[in-house]
């Protein structure tokens, strides 16, 4: 496959990327960082801040360079859910719903159990709501599970776990 490269707009003749998500000054291709969300940026100049760069995520730049800027409301996405893999092929722009249910189609939503701050077990919840409703039933399962009735009605009622 043959990399195509443009220039980045705002920086002609400075730097430019390519369809494979590589980024080039006229001397070198640059190494790319991780932001705190674990996307690949560069650090381009800019006279805004202090510093005089700004870290830029790179598969916006690929899809501001072959895709033109992107639209009003709209995300960059990553069709595959991989944040390293910044082929124009695998990129597009979309809304914030679209790039959510990507991330659910891909798994890597923090749902359930992948959830930090989850009290219970997909058994768990399963038991809770197969358990037989007669007065008193949340209490026991209170007792039984060591969190608030309002925990175990959250599951019942399915404000939390609405996926199972």
């Amino acid at each position: 496959m043959i990399e195509n490269w443009r220039d980045i707009p705002g920086f002609e003749g400075l730097y430019m990327v390519s369809d494979l998500g590589r980024v080039r000054s006229r001397f070198r291709i640059l190494r790319p960082a991780y932001d705190n969300r674990g996307a690949l940026i560069v650090s381009l100049p800019c006279k805004r801040f202090k510093c005089g760069h700004r870290a830029t995520k790179i598969h916006l730049l690929v899809l501001h360079a072959f895709e033109g800027p992107c639209p009003t409301g709209q995300v960059g996405r990553h069709l595959d859910g991989n944040p390293y893999n910044n082929v124009l092929g695998n990129l597009a722009y979309g809304t914030h719903k679209d790039n959510f249910a990507d991330r659910d189609r891909h798994g890597r939503t923090a749902r359930g159990e992948k959830n930090g701050f989850s009290t219970f077990t997909e058994a768990q919840i399963i038991e809770i709501r197969n358990h037989p409703r007669y007065k008193g039933y949340q209490q026991v399962l209170t007792h039984k599970y060591g969190v608030s009735q309002s925990a175990i009605s959250q599951v019942v009622t399915r404000r939390t776990w609405r996926h199972l």
